[in-house]
């Protein structure tokens, strides 16, 4: 008996698959969050295509908005979670960064006026307390990392250049085409304006999560050697 026929014989035992059946591939759930992207990605694509036209779903609080803050809620985990496995300091302290970042955007999104919140509101300088969290946050994460301010921003604009940060760099200038349109710099009519402004932040909340999904995925660093630990 030849020692192949001996190792199958021997793999057919009892509980065992047979080494001539077929082999049962259990899926590898790391992917899983890649898959949940692509259907993210296909999502705002079909959103965008079937809302064209339709004015309602641009305004405040409407589909379009709650689109945009549930892909920056998600985008901001992510990018935690991504500095919580970061291997080095820099790449620590730029990931929060970039969630603080996610944040500030978020604040900018949520709006309380002509909802069931409005009477809530209180008429004083409350009404931005959002502003005044984001800005105490800042404060505190540059407080921490002041030391570090030149190796972060110099690893950070690598990172944007050459790795998946480009990402991060087609979502700002989305967030920018939308301001002209914020600012009705584009065409005459106000509702063309405001779904070129809304459609341009949704691109760019995409891109923004695709970045952090590629920061957590990847296990990107910003520096050269990982040396350091936060």
């Amino acid at each position: 008996m030849s020692a192949d026929s001996s190792l199958r014989s021997e793999n057919s035992g009892p509980g065992l698959v047979p080494a001539t059946g077929a082999v049962i591939r259990i899926p590898d759930i790391r992917h899983m969050g890649d898959w949940l992207t692509g259907a993210a990605i296909f999502a705002v694509c079909l959103e965008l295509v079937f809302s064209l036209g339709h004015i309602s779903l641009y305004r405040e609080n409407a589909l379009i908005e709650l689109s945009q803050c549930m892909l920056l809620w998600t985008g901001g985990g992510l990018f935690i979670a991504a500095a919580t496995r970061a291997r080095d300091r820099i790449s620590f302290l730029a990931f929060l960064w970039l969630a603080l970042l996610i944040l500030a955007l978020l604040m900018r999104e949520i709006e309380f006026e002509d909802t069931r919140f409005a009477a809530w509101s209180v008429p004083s300088f409350l009404h931005e307390i959002k502003y005044a969290v984001t800005g105490l946050l800042a404060v505190l994460l540059f407080l921490s990392s002041r030391r570090a301010t030149m190796p972060v921003v110099q690893a950070g604009a690598a990172w944007v250049l050459k790795g998946s940060g480009r990402w991060m760099a087609a979502g700002l200038a989305a967030y920018l085409l939308g301001d002209l349109g914020d600012k009705e710099l584009v065409f005459a009519a106000k509702e063309a304006n405001l779904m070129m402004e809304e459609s341009a932040e949704l691109l760019g909340t995409l891109c923004l999560f695709i970045t952090a999904h590629t920061a957590l995925r990847r296990r990107s660093i910003l520096l050269p050697s990982p040396l350091q630990k936060p």
